[in-house]
């Protein structure tokens, strides 16, 4: 979408419309912390990007969430962005973070055709935690497994990353590994990410 529409709950009127700045930008998953708007930022990458050669093989071809942004909820106006080394597959907010997993994994958005396969990631793979009132980065680790969910409990300030054969939990505040568990499994039937 090339809009995201701010509508009155009680009487299902627009307030307003925010754009994107970038021509080719749309909005991607949107999620709300207090007073800012958090959105994943699709594009179809900048033209200087044409000259690094894949990572292990796998493109990010077309548009992909390439960014982070905050805005204000109300206003619509930018408070900060982060731009992806590969893309920002996922994304969870919690206990004033956002929590990023970017990396080069392919066919991820086309579930159908994965069916149930992890998909094939380069090895440079990492979490990330950013402060979601500045963007300033709070802590960066290496992924050791390429991702197909994430989440966070506020509670327990554990991040849960997993995909089919693996789930971890990594401590929010620093990003030190808590636990891991490999099994292959079913999974999540359905689930919005894959199908498997």
């Amino acid at each position: 979408p090339k809009t995201c529409l701010r509508i009155d709950p009680a009487t299902g009127k627009t307030i307003s419309e925010f754009r994107l700045e970038g021509k080719d930008e749309e909005w991607g998953r949107v999620r709300i912390w207090e007073d800012l708007l958090v959105t994943t930022v699709w594009s179809t990458g900048k033209s200087d990007e044409s000259g690094k050669k894949p990572r292990e093989g796998i493109e990010i071809k077309g548009k992909a969430p390439r960014q982070i942004r905050v805005l204000d909820r109300k206003s619509g106006k930018p408070v900060w962005s982060a731009a992806a080394e590969a893309s920002f597959q996922f994304y969870g907010i919690g206990a004033g973070k956002i929590f990023c997993f970017d990396g080069y994994l392919s066919d991820l958005y086309t579930d159908m055709k994965r069916k149930g396969v992890i998909p094939k990631a380069a090895k440079e793979k990492r979490l990330s935690a950013y402060d979601v009132r500045t963007g300033k980065e709070l802590w960066s680790n290496s992924s050791d497994i390429p991702l197909t969910w994430l989440s966070y409990s506020e509670s327990n300030d554990a991040l849960i990353a997993s995909n089919k054969s693996n789930i971890m939990a990594y401590k929010g505040e620093d990003g030190a590994k808590l636990w891991e568990k490999r099994a292959e499994g079913v999974g999540f039937k359905g689930h919005p990410e894959s199908l498997w």
